[in-house]
Order: structure tokens, then sequence, then C-alpha cells
């Protein structure tokens, strides 16, 4: 059986799929990146190649493939920094939100990223909070709980995020927003 698994774990690795995202990791992710960071913007469509190349790139590198792709330096330099600019820029557009939330569930190997991924969402959220209480509003049943989770960090709510639902269910002119909000904040009650 532990030789079929690494039978299979090879020949996915070794897929004509995975070579292509391979040689797509190798050849566009440091630019990509690299141009994010030096005009200190990202638009959508960046915002999806990076999400898509890095979770590949964290993927592979949790197979030890791309183990001297990017520095420790170009780590903080260029990913790090890649996140925050997506942070930054959630205010404009949920797709930054989406793109942080897709991250931090594809982020495993990168242990201290990974750690701080749910601090890039919360502040992403901070920046956008009707935008994420829009994208509440378009899931159902389970998913709309579990994606509730975002606003916390280790299992605890955002304080800020709470406050500013709060406010938005007693006060919003809007009764979609209150009703969201106060189905939101309710989930966090117990």
């Amino acid at each position: 059986e532990t030789l079929n698994k690494q039978i299979r774990r090879l020949e996915k690795l070794t897929s004509k799929e995975s070579v292509e995202k391979y040689r797509s990791i190798e050849s566009s992710l440091k630019p990509l990146m690299t141009k994010i960071v030096n005009s200190n913007t990202i638009s959508k469509s960046q915002s999806e190649s990076l999400v898509q190349l890095y979770s590949d790139y964290d993927y592979f590198c949790g197979e030890s493939l791309f183990s001297q792709l990017l520095t420790n330096e170009e780590n903080y330099k260029l990913a790090w920094e890649s996140l925050k600019i997506m942070v930054k820029e959630s205010s404009k557009d949920t797709c930054f939100i989406s793109g942080l939330i897709d991250l931090d569930e594809n982020i495993r190997t990168n242990v201290e990223l990974a750690e701080a991924m749910q601090g890039f969402k919360v502040q992403a959220i901070r920046n956008n909070p009707m935008g994420f209480l829009e994208m509440y509003g378009q899931r159902q049943g389970k998913q709309k709980t579990d994606f509730a989770n975002n606003i916390s960090i280790w299992d605890k709510p955002d304080k800020e995020l709470i406050d500013k639902y709060t406010e938005i269910s007693k006060n919003s002119k809007n009764e979609k927003y209150r009703n969201l909000a106060t189905e939101l904040i309710e989930k966090y009650k117990n």
C-alpha cells in the first residue's frame, strides 16, 4: 500500500498537467510578484494569477519541489508584499478578499505565511465590510456558516468587524444588509 501511494504521488507529479503548472510557476510567479510590488497595485487578473500560481507553488514546495525558486528574502519582499497590496486593494473589489480566502485555504508549506493569512483576510474584510456582507449573502446553508468564519482569527471573531456588523444590523437603512449583518453576528453569540 505504501509503495502504491508513492507510485500514485509520482505519477501525479510527473503528469503533463503538473509539468505545465511547474513550468508556469517557474517562469511566471516571481516576475508577477515583482511587477505587483514595483507598481504597488494589483489588477483583478493579476490577483487571479497570483492566487493560482502561489497555491500551486505551495503545493509543489510541499512535495519537495521548488526549494530554490524564492529565497527567504524574496519571500518577504515579494510574496508578503504582494499579499499586503491585495489587502490594500480589497477596498475597491471583493475579488481580492476572495483571493486571500483561497490562499488561506491553500498555503500550507510556508508556515509563517499560512499563519499570517487569517490576519490578511480580516484586514481585507475590514477594508470592505459591505463587500464581504454581499459575498456572505450569496452563500447558502453550511457554505454560509463556513464563510462566516473568515471574520475570525484562530476561531475568535475580530472585534472591529463584530462592532461594524452590529452597527449595520442596528442602523442600516437597507433591510437586506441589516438582516445579513444580524445573521452574521448571531453566529458568534454562542
